[in-house]
């Protein structure tokens, strides 16, 4: 949940999003758990698309997840490849199993699946990605689980830390 727009996120120096899908018939609509988020996925792949147009040596790391509905992975995919395909996203994505450059993925969003159907880099891979999502914890405590997950990140430099 959100204050802010997609865009206004974006502007303000926002480089991943944290997309959860709905399936709702042959489409997209963003919730988080069971509150829709007044916003569907084509929306936010305007607002990606817009901003990084505007700002081609950018990039915008995207995790995708399903929420709020339980498809089978092959469906949630089939539903993806439309926006890809028949709705014309598919330039918009470096869709790769593997982490690129800031090089290779400059004016791209990156695909992190966090479904077992999708392609690109698999975002719960404990090889690739540590995780600090304790999204449960009192404000200061959470300080405090932040800053911990800053520190191990200089020491391993080969991981991306990704801290909510």
């Amino acid at each position: 949940c959100q204050n802010t727009s997609i865009a206004q996120q974006l502007d303000a120096g926002i480089r991943f999003l944290d997309v959860r899908c709905r399936v709702t018939g042959g489409s997209f609509a963003i919730h988080h758990a069971a509150f829709f988020q007044d916003l569907m996925f084509g929306d936010v792949l305007v607002d990606c698309w817009n901003f990084l147009a505007g700002h081609p040596s950018e990039t915008v790391l995207m995790r995708v997840k399903q929420e709020y509905s339980e498809v089978a992975d092959a469906e949630f995919r089939r539903i993806f490849d439309l926006y890809l395909d028949q709705k014309g996203w598919r330039p918009l994505f470096r869709i790769d199993s593997g982490l690129p450059t800031l090089g290779q993925a400059r004016g791209k969003v990156v695909l992190l699946a966090d479904n077992g159907g999708l392609p690109g880099v698999r975002y719960g891979d404990s090889a690739l990605f540590d995780i600090q999502d304790d999204y449960n914890t009192e404000p200061f405590a959470k300080r405090g689980r932040i800053e911990n997950h800053f520190r191990k990140a200089v020491q391993q430099p080969e991981k991306q830390f990704v801290n909510y």
